[in-house]
């Protein structure tokens, strides 16, 4: 249950991020024209498009609000995958572009969310339909240039500075259709970065998980990510009666790290409605600690 529900999160996470990057690029023109009012139906309308012909899925909104700094306000937007599939519908959505830096390939953007809806499709190659929905329509024949520094990817670093999502709701079917996770009522605050050689995430999520179990769910996450070398300072998962609390460090190219699980605990109950094979027993309670020096594992 844990892990299909943190993979349902991360489709979810990934499937935000990948949007807002691709919007906050387009977004740039409202910000810089919002002061112009006779201009910005055209622009607003001008975006939607941009963003519609970028996306290998399909746009659909009922209308659009410029707000007073040069912020946007969605109102009924849907976003199918290439077969016409909704994968995502959100009740109204406030997006705000910060483009002072946009001369140093750098974006800011901060975002609510009110309701959306988000459904994970499995696909028999291994994706999912939410991932096609938000691939570019258009894939270059050439590798993307990288010209930040030599970190690969396309130079663009985003500054997420505020992820606010409310009373969302996410279904996860898998290839034969069946429902692997089902969840409502979820909340969502968060920030980060998106660059070509760093990265980081602060993440606080709420939810009331309803398939493949009843219970509620809370999760805290604090990661970053420097070239090869990765911090988790916070991880805290909670699900009725299991729960995982743990930090860590490593270096990816080197093979060096260590891990500390300071809590572990899993409801015996839940983990038997699961995996019925489980046996009867205790609840499962347990802390550790490895490392790693790119030869021997303790």
């Amino acid at each position: 249950m844990l892990r299909g529900a943190a993979r349902g999160a991360a489709w979810l996470g990934w499937a935000l991020l990948g949007a807002l990057a691709l919007a906050g690029v387009a977004l740039s023109a409202v910000a810089l024209l919002a002061a112009m009012p006779l201009a910005r139906t055209a622009i607003a309308s001008s975006v939607v498009r941009f963003v519609d012909d970028a996306l290998a899925g399909s746009l659909k909104l009922e209308r659009i609000e410029v707000l007073p700094g040069g912020g946007i306000e969605l109102h009924g937007l849907q976003v199918f995958d290439p077969d016409g599939h909704l994968v995502l519908a959100v009740e109204r959505a406030r997006v705000a572009v910060d483009v002072t830096a946009l001369g140093a390939r750098t974006v800011g953007i901060e975002v609510e969310l009110a309701a959306p809806s988000v459904l994970i499709e499995e696909e028999d190659g291994g994706g999912t339909s939410l991932a096609r929905a938000f691939a570019p329509a258009r894939r270059s024949a050439e590798p993307a240039v990288d010209r930040g520094g030599g970190g690969g990817g396309s130079g663009w670093t985003v500054h997420l500075s505020r992820v606010e999502i409310r009373g969302g709701e996410v279904w996860w079917k898998d290839r034969l259709g069946l429902t692997r996770l089902e969840a409502a009522g979820v909340d969502l605050s968060a920030r980060g970065t998106i660059g070509p050689r760093r990265a980081r995430a602060e993440v606080r999520l709420h939810a009331e998980v309803h398939e493949p179990l009843a219970t509620p769910l809370a999760l805290d996450l604090v990661a970053s990510r420097a070239d090869d070398a990765i911090r988790l300072p916070l991880v805290r998962l909670e699900a009725g009666g299991t729960a995982l609390s743990a930090l860590g460090e490593g270096d990816l190219s080197r093979r060096r790290g260590r891990l500390a699980v300071t809590r572990l605990g899993i409801a015996r109950a839940q983990a038997r409605a699961l995996l019925p094979s489980t046996p009867e027993g205790d609840d499962l309670r347990a802390a550790g600690y490895a490392e790693a020096d790119g030869a021997t594992l303790t």
